[in-house]
């Protein structure tokens, strides 16, 4: 699996659960609340909650330049980091929803 170096999911959906916090499992959605990109990190909150998940440019799985901008909705995986909670597996909400929905055939006549 990737994500940020050294900081691997137990399995996939889940996070490991070092301390208080309970294990999230399953794809979370959430905004970004800021994101440097000349430092290459920033922090994501998840719907519903004000806690800051740090997020690295390289757990960013969308294509094109590995950046993010405040207010984006994303979707993503958590894990525990050595000094709290990290959004990984970070991409579009579209994305993974389309990839989830049966196709749909129309048919025009004319």
């Amino acid at each position: 699996m990737s994500g940020v170096k050294g900081h691997e999911p137990v399995a996939k959906g889940t996070i490991e659960n070092k301390g208080d916090k309970p294990a999230a499992k399953g794809t979370v959605k959430g905004k970004v609340k800021w994101f440097n990109n000349a430092k290459g990190y920033g922090f994501i909150n998840k719907d519903g909650d004000s806690e800051d998940l740090f997020a690295h440019y390289s757990a960013i799985k969308m294509d094109g330049y590995k950046t993010l901008k405040a207010g984006q909705a994303v979707v993503f995986d958590i894990i525990q980091g050595p000094k709290g909670l990290h959004a990984i597996n970070i991409g579009n909400p579209v994305d993974v929803l389309n990839t989830d929905a049966p196709a749909v055939q129309q048919t025009v006549t004319a």
